[in-house]
């Protein structure tokens, strides 16, 4: 069995005359990331890690993962920055087999739109699985295969979705 961990990162406004890359996080979009590093100290952590390289992805990681495992491998990875859904689907098809649990730090629409390809009949019953304004939003699949690809011929079943409570 795999395990699949989508995260948007956290809450990171347009700010005139700074890039769509360049975006920080704000005050509340680090609070969301707090309240996802809790949810790890209580969790597994994943094996792999894949993130964007932009710069609220990158904090997004940085807070989540902090004071946890030091086995985690973290890779940055320049084609999650507005990714398409087929190319994000192709990124953890070439994840190595013996990787069983990956989470991919991204942007929306694809993160969101991943979550719901790949969520089984049930997603009804976890609200906010297909809300794309949620920010720092956590959604964790199991995949009942050993194999990555093809990622979407699998049954999956929904784990967990965590965002923080304010929305």
């Amino acid at each position: 069995m795999k395990k699949l961990f989508l995260l948007r990162h956290g809450e990171a406004p347009l700010i005139k005359g700074l890039s769509d890359f360049d975006r920080t996080l704000n005050k509340r979009g680090t609070e969301e990331c707090l309240y996802l590093n809790k949810y790890f100290q209580n969790n597994p952590v994943p094996e792999l890690i894949l993130c964007s390289n932009a710069i609220r992805t990158k904090q997004t990681a940085e807070i989540v993962l902090n004071n946890l495992s030091d086995e985690t491998n973290l890779i940055f990875k320049q084609e999650l920055y507005n990714s398409s859904i087929n190319n994000l689907i192709s990124i953890i098809e070439d994840v190595n087999d013996y990787i069983d649990s990956l989470m991919i730090i991204g942007h929306n629409p694809s993160i969101t739109l991943l979550a719901e390809i790949l969520s089984p009949l049930n997603k009804s019953s976890f609200p906010g699985i297909s809300d794309y304004e949620i920010t720092a939003k956590l959604v964790v699949l199991n995949l009942y295969t050993n194999n990555w690809f093809p990622l979407t011929n699998h049954q999956t079943s929904i784990l967990d979705l965590v965002f923080h409570t304010t929305y």
